[in-house]
């Protein structure tokens, strides 16, 4: 008999958990749309941590994508027809295919998935060794962001430990109907529920589930740096400490790269969530944007602009997660599988946003010290003479005549050593009327960013403030101010 569990959000739905006995699981997310004229879909297994690898050699053989047999054939010509477009995912917590197809043919594309699995292509030896040969030519040659982002998720075994009869002991334990999970991402109405109660998925392999043993405790990769020459200028391939809730891991995540690529933006990166409380960041960077990664210990914005900034960042992430849920399997399908809620509130509270997150990076870090420094600003360190006399705290005012003397500001700020280094110094302006006060704020961060970007000011060491000015100060006065 089927129970039906729902997440609510205000007044919307975030998903919708339908438990078959003897039949996969039915999870539907409504707030994704049910009038999308394209519906992602996905049939999802758990598995244990330290079978994720093998998890995505069993989907890439179910996908049937290069199998040169009849029923492979007929199975991408059936995919092909109905406008089926599959991928797979495999992490911590299980794998799955998934993929998108037009509306009208959602129920077929469920028929095309159960076949997929049905037909698997790894029972006798020679599919076997065909897959298996197929999936180490993918490990030739060298590339060192696979290599390093290998090392960071499983550290202690090269790739293809494997065996046959190990994948076949993983089919006959996790691809039951009782432990698979049809993932809708949109609304169903009464007759599609029916319809599909009425789809059976019966396992090829039959048999009793074989024992697996305990998973593998999660991994806490230590900090490595290291020089490389492959690196250019500098690499990264960390693992990133997230909040366990959803909202809030969403929230850090995009208060994490609106900072990065406001400051110090990398030449090329990418990202995925990996369990509960990670993130897999994978990036090449300069000088300045690696600096950034290593220095950064905590995020809280640093006044209400970036606080803006940083809500509106997650809005607009929150929309793109349920407008395109198929380019963020690692989010959706792991929480499924985990059991966790998916829902994802309008807004947090402005406390959990003012009190901010720990940031903690680790795994490694690879730079080419021949060309880092090019990429890092550097200031010149005057000379140990007793003869020098310190540099004056920088106290500025500028009343709006001309251009301000950034030039001169910024080599003031880069020489100047401040007694209490975790104290910014301000750049602060003025406004008369409340309706100038937005307009305001904005120049003053354009000038923070010309500084930054421009004349080489540490982003730390600078913060704005704005306020109130007497009748008979300019609009326009600027001050820079040192304590």
């Amino acid at each position: 008999m089927a129970t039906l569990l729902i997440g609510v959000v205000g007044l919307l739905w975030a998903q919708v958990w339908e438990a078959r006995s003897g039949q996969p699981s039915l999870v539907t997310f409504p707030e994704m749309g049910s009038k999308r004229p394209i519906v992602w879909v996905a049939l999802a297994w758990p598995h244990a941590l330290w079978q994720s690898e093998l998890g995505r050699f069993i989907a890439e053989a179910a996908s049937h994508t290069h199998y040169p047999n009849e029923p492979s054939r007929r199975l991408r010509a059936w995919a092909e027809k109905i406008g089926l477009s599959l991928h797979i995912w495999s992490g911590p917590e299980g794998a799955a295919l998934t993929g998108t197809v037009p509306r009208p043919y959602l129920l077929e594309a469920v028929d095309w998935l159960y076949s997929a699995l049905t037909l698997l292509p790894l029972y006798d030896s020679l599919q076997w060794q065909w897959h298996y040969r197929h999936y180490m030519r993918s490990w030739a040659g060298f590339q060192l962001e696979r290599d390093l982002e290998w090392r960071l998720l499983h550290p202690t075994t090269p790739p293809g430990q494997f065996t046959h009869a190990e994948a076949l002991a993983y089919l006959q334990r996790y691809l039951q109907p009782d432990s698979l999970c049809l993932l809708i991402g949109a609304s169903l109405s009464v007759r599609e529920r029916s319809q599909l109660r009425q789809k059976a998925f019966h396992p090829s392999l039959r048999g009793e589930a074989l024992p697996v043993s305990d998973p593998i405790p999660a991994f806490s990769p230590p900090s490595r740096e290291e020089e490389n020459l492959w690196a250019y200028p500098a690499y990264v391939c960390v693992q990133i400490q997230t909040p366990p809730h959803l909202p809030e891991k969403i929230a850090f995540l995009e208060a994490f790269l609106t900072r990065w690529h406001q400051e110090a933006p990398p030449l090329r990166w990418r990202g995925y969530f990996w369990g509960a409380s990670s993130y897999i960041l994978l990036a090449r960077t300069d000088g300045s944007s690696y600096q950034f990664l290593r220095l950064l210990g905590r995020l809280s914005p640093l006044d209400t602009t970036e606080l803006q900034a940083w809500q509106s960042a997650y809005a607009l992430a929150r929309l793109r997660l349920r407008s395109q849920p198929e380019a963020y399997p690692d989010l959706w399908i792991g929480t499924t599988l985990r059991r966790d809620t998916v829902a994802l509130p309008d807004t947090l509270p402005r406390e959990v946003w003012l009190r901010g997150w720990p940031f903690s990076a680790q795994g490694f870090w690879l730079y080419n010290d021949l060309l880092l420094g090019d990429t890092l600003f550097l200031p010149s360190e005057p000379a140990p003479d007793s003869t020098v006399k310190p540099v004056p705290r920088p106290d500025f005012v500028w009343l709006g005549e001309g251009d301000p003397p950034l030039a001169e500001w910024a080599s003031a700020l880069r020489l100047y050593q401040p007694k209490d280094p975790d104290r910014p110094c301000e750049l602060i302006g003025y406004y008369h009327r409340k309706a100038d006060y937005k307009k305001r704020l904005e120049a003053l961060h354009a000038l923070r960013r010309t500084l930054i970007q421009q004349y080489g000011v540490p982003p730390q060491r600078l913060r704005v403030y704005l306020q109130k000015a007497t009748p008979d100060l300019p609009g326009k006065t600027l001050r820079l101010r040192c304590e």
